[in-house]
């Protein structure tokens, strides 16, 4: 959708529509980038954008549509063999009242917080709109491990792992941090060879 549209304003449209689609602005205007993200977009192309660029949008409308279940209506061209999956290197969250691109090779995990998500990186802590399980959609399933219901972690920022108990572990970052596996995160773990 374009930003600026006669009538209304694209993000204006968004905020009437009652479902939330998957949207993607692709614009010359910058500054309604904050709250199109607020409302949920799943891009924001600002002109001009190349084939890459595009390609990742695509790749995070897939990831959108797919995680919420949706799948090709009657009629539709018969199911190819999944694509290589593309993981998003980099995600949009906000930060002293500002939205920017945050690297996902820099986040040592992901919490769980009221109304979405905080990304922790040794520069500081991001929010976000979404779940966990919208983003463990959108990350590399190598790289990144659901170790409790309330936490995402990076396996490249893990310098230890410990038993806590016969069934769960304590992870320590990069950080100094340290995190509780819940039971299925510690099998999860396992799984891995730790």
């Amino acid at each position: 959708m374009d930003v600026r549209m006669p009538g209304m304003t694209g993000v204006e449209v968004l905020r009437a529509v009652e479902s939330r689609p998957a949207v993607v602005f692709t614009t010359a205007f910058d500054e309604y980038a904050i709250p199109a993200f607020e409302l949920g977009a799943v891009d924001y192309l600002v002109k001009p954008f190349g084939r890459e660029r595009l390609v990742e949008t695509l790749d995070r409308v897939r990831v959108r549509l797919v995680g919420e279940g949706r799948s090709a209506g009657a009629g539709s061209a018969p199911a190819q063999a999944p694509a290589t999956r593309r993981c998003a290197s980099r995600l949009f969250a906000r930060h002293k009242g500002t939205t920017v691109p945050v690297s996902v090779a820099e986040i040592r995990r992901i919490d769980a917080v009221a109304g979405g998500v905080a990304l922790v990186t040794a520069a500081g802590t991001f929010e976000m709109d979404g779940t966990l399980g919208e983003l463990e959609l959108r990350l590399d399933p190598s790289d990144f491990v659901r170790v409790h219901r309330a936490h995402l972690v990076n396996l490249a920022h893990v310098t230890g792992i410990r038993r806590y108990d016969d069934r769960r572990l304590t992870l320590r970052l990069d950080d100094g941090s340290t995190l509780l596996t819940s039971r299925r995160g510690a099998q999860a773990l396992r799984g891995l060879g730790a």
